[in-house]
């Protein structure tokens, strides 16, 4: 387990003093190194880390067979994710070629995004590891590359420029069909936060799970089949998990009043997306549905990357001072739980066949 915390105290190190979109570049070179690390300790892991990472890892090696084969490609993947694997193969047949390019996608584009947008660069990316968003490709790669090309959109979101959003939302949707559901929240999220606005989110956030079925309908059939099995399985669970996002985002409201008044248009933003991630989990928790609905969260996960940093820059020297210790304290504890608990990230090897 200590490896991320190495890696992570590495990563913070390089990113010393580069505090705000307005005055940094990824283009730098303690950036490129930083993100450089993210990738190579993404990419270069052992096909034994992460849940899935077998899965795909054998996914890959079946496309290999199929393509030695001379024979029709007939999968229902997605056709982004086709697409990868074919680059990886004129890279390498070994699986290290297909994970070290979805590092490098998912990775490349989340912190480009946040030396884009954030305030305070270092802990954007903070945060971004330690809520686990950095880790989702691990286990889920297909969905991880979508949620990273998604977050590009919030640049535009930001930028109010509706037709380059759904752009990058269709492109995403290539890796993973959930994608789309980030469609209609351009509007959505733009609103200015009110607790009659949170009322509403909440009664169509159930309404949206009662209804399961038939918004799944409105995917294709393999994303219809896939869902449809985590509804009749209903694996529970997370309760902790889900407990801490709700404090979060109930964090996240009270801390509202801190916010300067030229900032609190965008903050909205960014609360917004935080309080659907606590939705999403109360819903599921509620309604006893399967826990891999929760995965849905990690497309709002920017609420908290691009919001908390916009609060501890509100905050006056003594305040800060005081908060923040406790804020890094408490992250990293959650991060140390979420390491030994979740998608079998402990403990960490390395791809040993590079040597």
């Amino acid at each position: 387990m200590f490896i991320y915390f190495i890696i992570l105290g590495l990563v913070l190190l390089l990113l010393w003093g580069q505090n705000s979109s307005e005055n940094s570049s990824i283009l730098n070179l303690p950036a490129l190194l930083a993100v450089g690390i993210l990738i190579a300790f993404a990419g270069l892991r052992n096909v034994n880390v992460g849940t899935d990472t077998g899965n795909y890892v054998g996914i890959y090696y079946g496309y290999q067979d199929i393509l030695a084969s001379g024979q029709v490609i007939t999968s229902n993947m997605e056709k982004g994710y086709i697409a990868l694997m074919y680059v990886a193969t004129g890279i390498s047949t070994d699986y290290w070629a297909v994970l070290l390019l979805t590092a490098i996608i998912c990775v490349g584009t989340y912190m480009y995004v946040i030396f884009k947008v954030s305030e305070n660069v270092a802990l954007s990316v903070f945060i971004y590891v330690v809520l686990g968003t950095y880790l989702v490709f691990f286990n889920a790669a297909r969905q991880g590359l979508a949620i990273s090309i998604c977050a590009i959109s919030v640049i535009f979101l930001l930028q109010r420029k509706i037709w380059h959003y759904i752009i990058v939302i269709i492109i995403a949707s290539f890796f993973h069909r959930t994608a789309l559901i980030l469609l209609p929240f351009y509007f959505i999220l733009r609103l200015p936060f009110s607790y009659r606005n949170t009322g509403i989110f909440v009664v169509a956030g159930a309404a949206s799970f009662y209804f399961l079925s038939t918004i799944l309908s409105l995917f294709d059939s393999d994303t219809e089949m896939r869902y449809g099995q985590y509804e009749e399985r209903g694996a529970t669970g997370g309760q902790l998990l889900s407990l801490f996002y709700i404090l979060s985002s109930a964090l996240l409201i009270y801390a509202r009043k801190f916010i300067a008044a030229d900032k609190i248009r965008l903050y909205d933003v960014f609360l917004n997306y935080s309080i659907f991630t606590a939705i999403i989990y109360f819903v599921v928790i509620a309604t006893g549905s399967d826990v891999n609905f929760m995965r849905l969260t990690n497309y709002f996960a920017v609420g908290y990357v691009f919001g908390y940093p916009l609060i501890l820059k509100s905050l006056n020297n003594i305040t800060g001072a005081l908060v923040k210790p406790l804020f890094i304290v408490a992250h990293l504890l959650f991060f140390a739980v979420y390491l030994s608990r979740m998608a079998n990230l402990t403990p960490y090897y390395p791809n040993l066949n590079l040597f």
